[in-house]
């Protein structure tokens, strides 16, 4: 068996299952993974890639997300990035959203205030 350390200064990373890691840096947060699921509130700006990937709690900066299936709720507090084969968005955002996807649906809490593309 093999074991490898990553070491960073002032890092630190957190693993959650056995099919994604996570990372707060700062008020950011970086999350990989089979499957994502981000509740908790986020300071800084959120990162976040797999194969399914949900938010549902409020982040403070821009939220990037992509993924197979990505559902967004909650809220952005700035900009929102999202790409993936199946994106829900039912947020409010606070600045401008791009999104991008095979299958793009908006809920009906949706609203955001400087523009969508």
């Amino acid at each position: 068996m093999f074991a490898l350390g990553l070491v960073i200064a002032g890092c630190s990373f957190e693993h959650h299952g056995e099919d994604s890691v996570s990372k707060q840096f700062g008020s950011d947060y970086f999350g990989a993974g089979g499957s994502l699921n981000l509740t908790d509130p986020v300071a800084g700006d959120a990162m976040l890639a797999g194969g399914h990937v949900a938010t549902a709690g409020e982040v403070k900066g821009d939220l990037i997300a992509v993924g197979g299936e990505v559902s967004i709720g909650g809220s952005v507090g700035d900009d929102l990035y999202v790409a993936g084969g199946e994106v829900q968005v039912d947020a409010i955002v606070a600045g401008n959203a791009r999104i991008a996807g095979g299958d793009v649906a908006l809920g009906p809490a949706t609203t955001v205030a400087a523009g969508c593309r």
